[in-house]
This record gives C-alpha cells, structure tokens and sequence, in this order.
C-alpha cells in the first residue's frame, strides 16, 4: 500500500529522525487481543497486583462477566460507559467488560 505524501507541519523541523512519523492503528480490538492471550496463555499472569497474579484467562472470565451484566442491565452497542476507579484489579476486568458489551470506555 503506497503511503500518501503528508505536508509539512511545523514540528517537521525538529522531529527526532528516529521516531516515525505516523502512526499505524492495529487492525485487531483490544477484547480480541485478549481472547487471543486467553486461548495461547490460559494460566500465564495477565497482571500481578500486590503479589497476587490474574491468568489471561481469568482475566477474559472476569470481564465476560461484566459484560454480561452490562448488557442484561440495558447497556447497549455504542453506549457510553463511566470507568472510576481506583488503580486496581477490578479496573482491568470492568475496562475489557465494557469493551466485550460493545460499549465505549469512559474513564
């Protein structure tokens, strides 16, 4: 795919010339990536907290939980969907829930 000539901006100048210049949006979602871990790395640790690790595929359990919830509450394709919390584990499973229910993360 031939890439399109991008005009000059003003930061062109002082650009580091070892950074790109674009960026190339992953083609995959976020909840496939982690159905794709679930199934390569069931029982490797998606994230240690406090000492205490979560499988990728307790993780996706986790999350599919929210989203089931999410959808049976009303949350529909396209909803918007408030995120605050703290910094925690629950964080995790309620960011990919709300990304599983086809919804959009509001932190």
């Amino acid at each position: 795919m031939p890439t399109e000539s991008v005009a000059p901006r003003p930061h062109d100048a002082v650009w580091p010339k070892r950074l790109p210049r674009e960026i190339n949006v992953p083609v995959t979602s976020l909840w496939f990536n982690l159905e794709v871990s679930a199934r390569r790395y069931p029982d490797k640790a998606a994230y240690i907290f406090f000492g205490q690790p979560l499988s990728y595929a307790g993780l996706q359990q986790q999350a599919e939980r929210v989203a089931g919830w999410l959808q049976h509450v009303g949350v529909k394709k396209g909803d918007r969907v408030g995120l605050y919390m703290q910094n925690c584990p629950q964080f995790v499973a309620a960011y990919y829930g709300i990304l599983r229910a086809d919804a959009v993360v509001v932190p």
